[in-house]
């Protein structure tokens, strides 16, 4: 195996381990690789293709890192690595690999209150890869650019960018995919399209696309996002006034938090807990009992 292709081999280990555990304990690892790849670059001599295969390589790392930083709720480093990754990207020309690690800034931003940036950092994916892009990566970008106006409160717009995000899925999904695209299946849609509803107030439109998500994904072995999918329906059920069913949803959701080492999705867990807690639901105190008891063990 060439250099490149080992720096590449492990992008893809670390986006599988992430998909199925979540990101905690790998954001260090992550980031130790890319700076003793980055050492060697600079220290060695390399003809310009291999140089180009390894800034490559190196940008699909280092946007793993960011993910995976951002997965573990470190956001300024995330960001960080975010900003070398598109370094590389642009010093190998390479615009799939730019608008992979756009997608992710995009998520970001709308996740920490900034929906108009998140908004405009996914048009900047879109536009620039406008006629030569793959079905399921217009429709994440849709989904990216949903997420915004959702978080913004503007529902038409948030309700056109889902409309086109099913489409290009429903286009493209028997299309061959990058890796790192992977983990997207219209369980994911689904699910963007859930966070935009409850988002929005609109809580049984919320559920009925949460239930749909979580019976797609639940049949994937990606534990992280069945993890975040039981979640997710339990918090649009809480939102929907379901109180008994969302505190069976929450239980399942304890059942598979062993072996996920995710921030991110297990602070929607204990927003979740929070708000059965305040609103006094019978059988709330046992629930945040075991969730105690679950992450202690």
């Amino acid at each position: 195996m060439t250099d490149v292709g080992r720096v590449r081999a492990v992008a893809v280990r670390l986006q599988q381990l992430d998909d199925r555990h979540g990101g905690a304990d790998l954001a260090d690892v992550a980031a130790r690789y890319v700076e003793h790849i980055e050492s060697a670059v600079r220290s060695c001599t390399f003809g310009d293709r291999a140089r180009t295969g390894l800034y490559q390589a190196l940008g699909e790392v280092a946007s793993s890192a960011g993910w995976l930083s951002y997965d573990a709720g470190r956001q300024r480093q995330a960001r960080g690595w975010w900003d070398a990754a598109l370094r590389y990207a642009l010093l190998a020309d390479d615009r799939n690999l730019q608008t992979r690690i756009w997608s992710s800034m995009s998520d970001q931003a709308t996740a920490l209150g900034h929906g108009n940036e998140g908004i405009a950092i996914a048009r900047v994916a879109l536009d620039a890869t406008r006629g030569r892009r793959e079905g399921k990566l217009s429709a994440l970008l849709h989904t990216r650019v949903a997420d915004g106006h959702a978080a913004q409160g503007d529902r038409g717009p948030c309700a056109r960018s889902l409309l086109r995000a099913e489409r290009a899925y429903d286009q493209g999904a028997q299309e061959d995919s990058a890796h790192w695209l992977s983990f997207f299946n219209a369980g994911e849609v689904s699910a963007a399209t859930a966070l935009c509803q409850a988002d929005l107030g609109q809580y049984p439109a919320a559920v009925k696309a949460a239930r749909h998500s979580r019976a797609v994904i639940r049949e994937t072995p990606l534990r992280r996002n069945t993890f975040s999918a039981h979640v997710r329906l339990a918090r649009c059920l809480a939102g929907a006034g379901e109180f008994e069913e969302a505190l069976a949803v929450g239980h399942q959701a304890l059942d598979v938090l062993p072996g996920v080492r995710s921030p991110r999705v297990e602070d929607r867990l204990r927003q979740l807990r929070a708000d059965l807690l305040d609103r006094g639901v019978r059988g709330a105190e046992d629930f945040s009992a075991r969730y105690e008891a679950v992450r202690a063990g």
